[in-house]
């Protein structure tokens, strides 16, 4: 049988690794270690790092903005507030605000980190400096995170296939709204919107695709919606999106968290469905994947506060080139069932 050199990530497992091998043994899936270089490695405890003295508060993401870092806190009910935790030690409360709807979604445009409250229509602009409340100008769009195309923000609007856009490196002013109900197959919601380089870290040469809750995809080329050369380049059709904004950023390329599989929005636009199902980033952990997804779907969308599909997130490890996926409850491979612990 063909063996993978490497074992697989912490709490996880590799199905691309062989159960039974004449050859040397594989570790199908272990616990508590980590894959260094062809060797495993016990997985040390975590560093406390920052601690705040809020109570009633509970942390939602944690965002970077150059050499700063901030952790955001919610009350779950509508209460927000801004830690700098850049330094190690107790946070510094930065700025605090008021607005309804689940924790916000996060994007970076013109040297800004835009924070977007879904249901009250509400964002937040830091700028490095000064922070500022409803910069834009939004006509029946609640945002609900976005992106940065060609010099212009592009915002998801909640709860609709509408999505609307700003003027040219514009951080502030009206944003012209854009539907695209009549050109999808069936009733969806706008989930994710994102820009596809074509050749790796060349923005020059880019398109724009936008993802639906059930897993329609629709790309763009040109220079913005209202110009001549505006065109629906491609569309397609893959499992459905977990949430709102499941997506990990890496290498210049969008790795896209379905229902079923992670999928490289740029192997898709390029190769098709069927090769990046089967042949790309997410084909080791297809199985597992699935099984994770599918355990907290059955659970329903909301465990607990901190404990739904909602609060599966990843990042890229630039040291190590891969990407770790954070679910708030470990998911137990041999019965299905979500138990204690956090799984990486």
């Amino acid at each position: 049988m063909a063996s993978i050199p490497l074992a697989p990530p912490y709490r996880g497992q590799s199905d691309q690794l062989p159960v039974i091998s004449t050859q040397w043994p594989f570790c199908e899936r272990m616990q508590n270690f980590n894959n260094l270089d062809s060797f495993v490695k016990l997985r040390q405890g975590n560093d406390l790092w920052a601690t705040i003295t809020d109570s009633g508060y509970i942390a939602l993401s944690l965002n970077s903005y150059g050499s700063e870092l901030f952790l955001l806190l919610g009350t779950g009910l509508g209460d927000w507030r801004w830690y700098d935790v850049t330094a190690s030690g107790t946070g510094t409360l930065d700025h605090s605000d008021t607005a309804s709807g689940p924790a916000p979604a996060v994007f970076y445009f013109n040297s800004n980190i835009i924070y977007c409250f879904a249901q009250s229509g509400r964002v937040e602009l830091y700028n490095g400096t000064t922070w500022t409340s409803d910069p834009y100008t939004f006509s029946s769009l609640s945002p609900y995170g976005g992106t940065e195309f060609k010099k212009r923000a592009y915002f998801i609007g909640y709860n609709t296939a509408t999505y609307g856009y700003s003027g040219i490196s514009s951080i502030a002013g009206a944003v012209t709204n854009v539907d695209l109900a009549a050109l999808i197959t069936s009733k969806a919601s706008l989930y994710l919107i994102r820009p596809i380089s074509l050749t790796q870290n060349l923005t020059a040469e880019s398109v724009l695709a936008f993802i639906f809750s059930s897993g329609e995809i629709l790309v763009y080329g040109g220079s913005y919606p209202d110009s001549p050369t505006w065109t629906l380049l491609s569309t397609f059709k893959v499992s459905k999106p977990i949430k709102y904004n499941a997506y990990v950023e890496a290498k210049g390329d969008t790795f896209l968290f379905t229902q079923s599989e992670i999928l490289s929005l740029r192997n898709l636009f390029i190769s098709g469905y069927d090769n990046e199902r089967d042949k790309g980033i997410g084909a080791a952990i297809k199985k597992r994947w699935r099984q994770c997804i599918q355990a907290y779907i059955n659970a329903g969308a909301v465990i607990g506060l901190l404990t739904g599909l909602n609060f599966i997130k990843g990042v890229y490890d630039e040291k190590n080139d891969r990407i770790i996926i954070s679910m708030p409850k470990y998911v137990d491979p041999d019965t299905g069932a979500i138990v204690a612990g956090v799984a990486f």
